[in-house]
């Protein structure tokens, strides 16, 4: 079996990854760009034809999945540690962090983050006065439509594919007014008939206003029912993407592939997944960088929603658990374990990881 070919550098083994991001949309994809009265509509991109003619397509954006996919990693780490963080920490994991000048982290301090958090590694933060940047490098996803067919991989090119437009659809939406339905109005409380109530006119009397408004309306008055559209990409669309892990540890890919597990327990794209948007199933294939032959999936999520890893993919997810049991073991048994976590993940501490 063909596997990744590591690169020692001091004694230890870096892998520099491609993968590429296959999804098919089994519920149509809502990433909003534009909204205009009652009508959203997706983002719009362009895309350079073979002849350097900018044609009009749908990207989702590489920025949208490292977000999710951040959310998922460390989710998948709390649940691992079985334990809640301090505010700034939580935004330093959860959000990306934020600069603080008063604070100098350095970059041995920044190694050290590496080597306890390899979740953080990939991902990167702000901490301190400076930013440790992610491994993880994201390409943006792209559908097989025709305006695209410039920039996609060989094998997913084709004569026949669809155009763009023919690929969306607007979806309506209602809210309704659930006062006027009898079945529901007798569970609304009745106003209480000894609270007096002030119109509007009076009010502005009683506060000295020269002339009360031509309309008036109460602010429980406000109409319930609504009438709205969305933009979704058609399900069944198949969208490529590219992403690169540079210069990762093992461990660093099997925290890679536990974003993934998270993300299967709910493999959802986009927003308004609430209204049936988003749904899909995703294959990653991988090689190394620069290399042309594919060594195969490294991870696949099925229409089914079951997660299927390949063996090179568990053994370093393996390896992940156990370094994160041994966070567990190590520096979260005494009674000042929140402290001790959140003073090792801001980096203020000597290294006591290695």
């Amino acid at each position: 079996m063909k596997k990744l070919r590591p690169n020692l550098f001091k004694g230890h083994k870096y892998f520099d990854v491609h993968l590429l991001g296959v999804y098919k949309l089994l519920e149509p994809l809502s990433h909003i760009g534009e909204t205009r009265s009652i009508e959203s509509f997706l983002i719009r991109s362009f895309v350079n034809d073979e002849n350097m003619q900018p044609k009009e397509t749908f990207k989702y954006q590489a920025n949208a999945v490292r977000g999710a996919f951040r959310d998922c990693v460390f989710i998948y780490l709390c649940n691992k540690l079985n334990i809640c963080i301090p505010k700034k920490q939580f935004h330093m994991l959860f959000s990306g962090g934020s600069i603080d000048s008063d604070t100098k982290v350095d970059t041995k301090q920044h190694d050290m983050l590496r080597r306890f958090l390899p979740a953080l590694s990939i991902i990167g933060t702000a901490t301190g006065d400076s930013t440790m940047r992610g491994k993880l490098i994201p390409g943006n996803l792209y559908p097989l439509v025709r305006e695209n067919q410039n920039i996609l991989p060989d094998e997913f090119r084709s004569d026949n594919a669809p155009p763009f437009r023919k690929c969306t659809q607007m979806y309506r939406f209602n809210r309704t007014d659930d006062e006027k339905n009898d079945n529901l109005r007798k569970y609304m409380a009745e106003p209480d008939p000894g609270q007096k109530k002030i119109a509007a006119n009076e009010r502005l009397q009683i506060e000295g206003e020269a002339e009360p408004p031509k309309e008036e309306r109460k602010k429980d008055e406000k109409a319930q029912q609504m009438l709205y559209f969305i933009e979704g990409l058609n399900a069944g669309t198949i969208l490529i993407q590219h992403m690169y892990l540079r210069d990762v540890t093992e461990l660093e890919i099997g925290a890679w592939v536990s974003g993934w597990t998270e993300f299967s327990k709910a493999p959802f794209l986009g927003g308004n997944n609430g209204k049936g948007f988003g749904l899909c199933a995703v294959e990653f294939r991988y090689q190394n960088a620069g290399d042309q032959e594919w060594l195969g999936t490294l991870l696949n999520i099925g229409p089914d929603g079951r997660l299927a890893l390949s063996t090179e993919a568990k053994e370093a997810k393996d390896k992940y658990d156990k370094h994160l049991l041994d966070i567990y073991n190590k520096f979260l048994e005494s009674a000042d374990n929140k402290q001790r976590i959140a003073e090792l993940i801001s980096g203020v501490t000597a290294d006591e990881t290695a």
